[in-house]
């Protein structure tokens, strides 16, 4: 299924989105989950949602937030926040970090000083510290 066929289902019903991505290997989704997101954001986070396996449910995710804050890190973050399961957040909020370290160092600060997990948040800010001229 291309990507524009994902977006074409998004009018259908979500069974029969569910049973379109149910028929593509686990690599595929990835794919085709990444090239959405570079499309449309909330397109890639529903199509994320209809994923059965937890696991891939979580992979795909941090996929969409890591392409998404390539390009957009606010609505990246935004994305993150909603998650929420908080380690979950965390990770997802890590992700965007990391992208915006080597863009806008102060905008990653705030961003790490506001994850959730205080382990987490420490490493970032110690990753952020490192990179101070």
């Amino acid at each position: 299924m291309s990507v524009a066929n994902v977006v074409a289902a998004e009018s259908r019903p979500s069974r029969t989105v569910r049973v379109e991505l149910l028929t593509m290997s686990t690599p595929k989704i990835e794919a085709t989950i990444r090239s959405l997101a570079r499309e449309d954001s909330a397109a890639a986070v529903h199509s994320v949602s209809l994923l059965s396996d937890p696991y891939d449910r979580k992979r795909a995710m941090e996929d969409v937030i890591g392409v998404v804050a390539e390009h957009d890190p606010p609505e990246a973050e935004r994305i993150a926040r909603g998650i929420p399961d908080p380690a979950a957040r965390c990770l997802a909020l890590k992700i965007v970090v990391e992208a915006l370290a080597q863009r806008d160092l102060s905008e990653a600060e705030r961003i790490a000083r506001s994850i959730p997990g205080p382990a987490e948040k420490i490493h970032m800010l110690g990753l952020l510290a490192t990179m101070v001229p």
